[in-house]
């Protein structure tokens, strides 16, 4: 006999409608010409081709197909091996010989629409995890489950014009896999495996880093000394980093220390006119000069040079402050649980929380913020389950309201955040955001640092999980 048709199944029903529903119309969009994927990727992925072709390396052809009127940075790749790696696929799919033909429009069309589809695969692959995590290692409820996979179908909705044209989400999603095993009952490297695969696809992957290595530590360690609690999670740390080093070493070798001026490129940034730093400095009046340098426009004074020293200073103060009540809270509840159990399966949800407030503390105190940094989020602001409900309730809104102000901040108003002028010459002129454009960055922000703020001060529910 079969089982009667119930609210729940019809919520779900309706859910994955809704989600593929959208996700196809995503793919069905055409492609924008100006578009990142069809563009940038495109471009870093046929060069990677043409250069193994050659026998050259991709770092010193891009630096010779950089005009000098590009501004600054425009001569180094940004991104590492490993992304390269990843846009370069597309383009052996396609069985494309030479550089020359990503000038084409057909090629960047048919390169972005390949992309776009694998990128659609890891979305549902988000979705999957959010219901997986939820349900099986956090022991939500029914409908905590589907309000997670809920908020996770919208947000996708509201970030509909990044969500297939940025890599982004591949590190949110690499993240959210990296966080399912650590809280199974496999062996931990196999979770530091697949962290060091976010580090090397994007090195803001770091900032999770200090969840893994303690996450991955016996519960026995917190009754131990304070000097053997250390050397434990230096040995875990240092498996870490090890890994990383070997998944980094084949590019270092192909290509020698190029493969790390994506590193010095990201140090030599300026304040990005949508931070929080540079968003202060708008709102005071005392920078208006903007120019357009390593991919975005950026402030120009000595002011915006002091506040971007200020800001890293108060990045790795602040995750250093986060890291240590993380340890305060697993030692807490770790040190009462059998000495065997991992510490990420004794406490799931602290792990999960503190995942996202260290991407969220980095997001604030950094000097760029770009709208698809979200994305990160993505698919780990839905396992956040907090004390109760109402507090819970109130994160998830709060998530959503940020993806919210970032719909409007691009594409809908993005001529208002990043007004600029085309000169006769082909010089494009810019300038700082319209009053309307410094608003809904200020409100973004806002938002932003009130979620990571109630995060903080909201207590993880506490639960009991069996060995």
């Amino acid at each position: 006999m079969a089982s009667p048709v119930t609210a729940r199944h019809v919520w779900l029903g309706l859910l994955v409608l809704g989600f593929v529903t959208t996700r196809l119309l995503f793919l069905a969009y055409p492609e924008g010409r100006q578009s990142t994927a069809t563009i940038i990727y495109a471009d870093y992925g046929a060069k990677s081709v043409a250069a193994e072709q050659g026998g050259r390396s991709v770092y010193a052809l891009h630096a010779e197909n950089a005009g000098p009127a590009a501004g600054p940075g425009a001569g180094t790749i940004e991104y590492p091996p490993l992304a390269l790696a990843w846009m370069a696929l597309p383009v052996r799919l396609l069985r494309v010989h030479g550089h020359a033909v990503a000038l084409s429009e057909a090629f960047r069309l048919r390169y972005a629409r390949l992309l776009r589809t694998g990128l659609a695969l890891i979305d549902l692959c988000g979705l999957g995890l959010v219901i997986f995590v939820l349900r099986r290692q956090l022991e939500a409820g029914w409908a905590r489950t589907v309000a997670g996979a809920t908020t996770y179908a919208l947000g996708g909705v509201l970030l509909f014009a990044l969500l297939y044209d940025r890599m982004d989400l591949v590190v949110g999603v690499l993240l959210a896999a990296a966080l399912a095993l650590l809280l199974s009952a496999r062996q931990a490297v196999w979770a530091l495996l697949l962290l060091a695969i976010a580090i090397n696809f994007k090195i803001v992957a770091v900032l999770a880093a200090p969840v893994w290595v303690l996450g991955s530590l016996r519960c026995g360690v917190f009754r131990l000394s304070l000097r053997r609690q250390l050397l434990a999670a230096a040995s875990q740390g240092a498996a870490l980093v090890g890994l990383c080093a070997v998944m980094f070493l084949p590019f270092l070798v192909q290509d020698g220390a190029q493969t790390l001026a994506f590193l010095s490129y990201h140090a030599a940034r300026g304040l990005q006119t949508e931070s929080i730093p540079a968003n202060l400095l708008l709102l005071l009046g005392s920078d208006t000069r903007v120019v357009w340098a390593y991919g975005s426009t950026d402030l120009l004074s000595a002011g915006a040079s002091l506040a971007g020293r200020v800001a890293t200073a108060a990045l790795f103060l602040l995750e250093g402050v986060v890291v240590w009540r993380l340890y305060r809270e697993l030692a807490a509840h770790g040190a009462g649980r059998p000495t065997e159990d991992r510490v990420a399966r004794a406490c799931p949800e602290i792990v999960v929380r503190y995942t996202v407030l260290l991407l969220a503390v980095g997001m604030c105190a950094a000097k760029v913020f770009s709208p698809q940094y979200l994305l990160w989020l993505l698919p780990l602001a839905p396992l956040v389950v907090l004390d109760t409900r109402s507090a819970d309730r109130t994160f998830q809104v709060l998530v959503a309201l940020t993806y919210s102000l970032t719909l409007f901040l691009y594409p809908l108003l993005h001529d208002e955040v990043m007004p600029r002028v085309h000169s006769a010459d082909g010089t494009v002129h810019w300038f700082p955001p319209t009053a309307l454009g410094l608003w809904v960055i200020t409100l973004r922000n806002a938002l932003m640092v009130w979620l990571t703020i109630f995060l903080w001060r909201s207590p993880t529910r506490r639960m009991v999980v069996v060995s």
